[in-house]
């Protein structure tokens, strides 16, 4: 690891406090926001999804330790989150990676651990959903990623897994994918012949209506966020084109981002040594283009590296850090 990039992340997790122990379209935004159950753990840099009404929370870091654990809940009627219960544990402790759900099972893959998640993952993992909602058990697969890949990003196109950016050894702008079996193991990876149109770390990815949308992250000499937004449609000869689109009004990393209807929502993260609560969404184009981003609702305090995922109508931000520590909240 070269001494610049090490610079980069050992300021990114300094910021985010890992050395600290501490819609329809035109649906109507209601400001506000409600607590409800809390996580058994506190976690930052942690997967978060949502499959069939239940929230999936795994891996991720503590403040000092990186996790193997997991945790999900369900999401009840009114909104509000059941109690969270434990389910199966990874193979490997790590944090600042993705996770993805197809056909009954959630993938994860790279990321981070030991001091200062310097060691970093090229390895994945499987395990299939139960009936009730709880993981089965995770499954190494045989096919690592090509890239070690700390703060990865994962999407599903065309019965393949995307894994795109972060950092193994400097910041990464190449995008590999993988084949998706019958038996929902893996293939053999392979890199894309065309990357990103720029490094991304620590960045968020989301898809909507056929469209893949790159948004944010790490400037790769500058401590500072990134405004940039890319995107691509994944075609069925799996031949990815990034092309740059509307950028933020603000800088931000370690953010979050959701979609609902047409709409994309960038949320929270840092910029420089700033944490963030503001909230800023676009307009989907039919072309795949966004209109120009505006604030709205911010979020209840400042925080990065948590989690965020929708279920009828609610967005939900789970865990995270900021100056004053780790969260295990749940609120929507």
């Amino acid at each position: 690891m070269t001494r610049q990039y090490s610079t980069i992340f050992l300021l990114a997790l300094l910021l985010t406090g890992y050395i600290k122990q501490t819609l329809a379209e035109e649906a109507v935004w209601i400001a506000g926001w409600q607590q409800t159950s809390e996580m058994n753990t506190a976690r930052a840099g942690a997967a978060v999804l949502q499959v069939n009404g239940v929230i999936y929370a795994i891996g991720g870091v503590d403040g000092r330790n990186f996790l193997s654990t997991s945790e999900f809940s369900q999401i009840r009627a009114d909104g509000s989150l059941g109690p969270w219960q434990r389910s199966a544990v990874l193979n490997d402790a790590r944090g600042f990676f993705d996770a993805v759900e197809h056909n009954g099972y959630i993938y994860v893959a790279g990321g981070g651990k030991g001091d200062n998640g310097k060691v970093l993952l090229r390895s994945v993992e499987r395990s299939r959903i139960s009936a009730n909602g709880e993981l089965e058990g995770w499954i190494t697969e045989r096919h690592g990623l090509k890239y070690p890949r700390r703060c990865v990003k994962l999407f599903i196109a065309n019965n393949r897994i995307y894994a795109l950016g972060g950092f193994g050894g400097a910041l990464l702008d190449s995008v590999e994918s993988a084949p998706i079996n019958d038996d929902g193991s893996l293939g053999p990876w392979r890199v894309e012949a065309n990357p990103l149109t720029m490094t991304r770390y620590i960045n968020s990815v989301k898809s909507l209506n056929g469209f893949t949308y790159v948004i944010g992250g790490h400037a790769e000499r500058e401590g500072v966020g990134l405004t940039e937004v890319e995107f691509t449609r994944p075609t069925i000869e799996d031949d990815l084109v990034w092309q740059k689109t509307v950028t933020m009004q603000m800088p931000r990393y370690a953010l979050s981002s959701v979609v609902h209807g047409h709409q994309l929502y960038a949320i929270g993260g840092l910029n420089g040594a700033v944490y963030s609560d503001k909230i800023e969404l676009t307009q989907q184009l039919s072309d795949g283009e966004l209109t120009s981003w505006r604030y709205t609702t911010p979020l209840s305090s400042v925080r990065a590296n948590f989690g965020s995922v929708v279920y009828n109508d609610r967005i939900y931000i789970i865990g995270g850090t900021n100056r004053d520590g780790y969260y295990k909240s749940a609120e929507y």
